[in-house]
This record gives structure tokens, sequence and C-alpha cells, in this order.
């Protein structure tokens, strides 16, 4: 349990993991997740850069954090809006005991990912991650194998 008067920051810089989500032909996206936990109150910043912007109706850029333990589901934090010069941000106030309702703490998290949630005309979504970041370098994510399909049947 976290102290009264406890203060922690950490930084995670995404990478590309999916390739060909870059703004400009040749350059792949960047960005970073600050976390800061203030007397038991959270704070998520995300940042991005030089991504494309997502088809406003059959797309949509999605905060999703995610632990590398069998059978947890993912976590989404929320929605990434993306402008036309290839930017977005944004911040989102958690409860690091208790994630998103999910009963899960902030450090039970392993990673964290911009994912891009797609539907086809069928209907049918697909996932795909333009961006990645661990919160230790030891962690390693199955993203297409168990996180996708946990992403699309949450």
């Amino acid at each position: 349990m976290l102290g009264k008067n406890h203060y922690h920051r950490s930084f995670i810089i995404f990478q590309s993991k999916d390739r060909g989500y870059g703004f400009e032909d040749g350059k792949e996206p960047a960005g970073y997740c600050k976390v800061e936990i203030k007397k038991n109150r959270g704070k998520v910043y995300v940042y991005v850069q030089d991504i494309k912007a997502a088809d406003d109706t059959r797309d949509m850029y999605e905060i999703i954090l995610v632990s590398n333990r069998d059978g947890w589901l993912p976590q989404s934090l929320g929605i990434l809006d993306v402008n036309s010069r290839g930017r977005g941000e944004n911040i989102v106030e958690i409860d690091p005991l208790d994630v998103g309702g999910s009963g899960k703490e902030l450090d039970e998290f392993h990673a964290i990912a911009i994912a891009l949630i797609n539907q086809n005309n069928r209907g049918e979504l697909s996932v795909q991650f333009p961006l990645v970041g661990y919160s230790n370098r030891r962690v390693e994510i199955d993203w297409t194998g168990r996180v996708a399909p946990a992403i699309i049947a949450g």
C-alpha cells in the first residue's frame, strides 16, 4: 500500500512496433508516457508525434495498459486523438490502487501501448500497435497473440 505522502514519477519511452504509421514516409512515430502519483492519486500523461491521424469513420487510437501475466485483460485508459500534424496527447487521472475499476494496482501492469483499432467494412475489428513501451527491459508481451484478441473481445 502506498504511504500517505507517497510521491512517484516514471517515464516510459514509446518504441515503434508495427511499422507504417509514420506521419511522413521514412519517419516512424515517437512519444512518451509520464506517470505521476501523489498521495494515492495518479495522472498518466501521454504524448505522441509523427503518427498518422486515424480515419474518423473506421479507426481510433486507444491508450492501453497491459500486464504480462496470463489471463489478465488489458485496461483502456481512453482514446488518443491525433491532430492533422501527427501529434496527440492525453492526460488521464487514475486511482493507482484500482486502475479503471479493474481491481488491479498500477504496478501490476507492465507495458503501455498506443493501439490502433480498426473496423473494416464487414464490421470486424483488428488491432495494430504503432507504439509500445515497457516498464522494465525484462518484460515480454505477446501483443498479437494474446493482447490483440483480448482488446477485440473486451
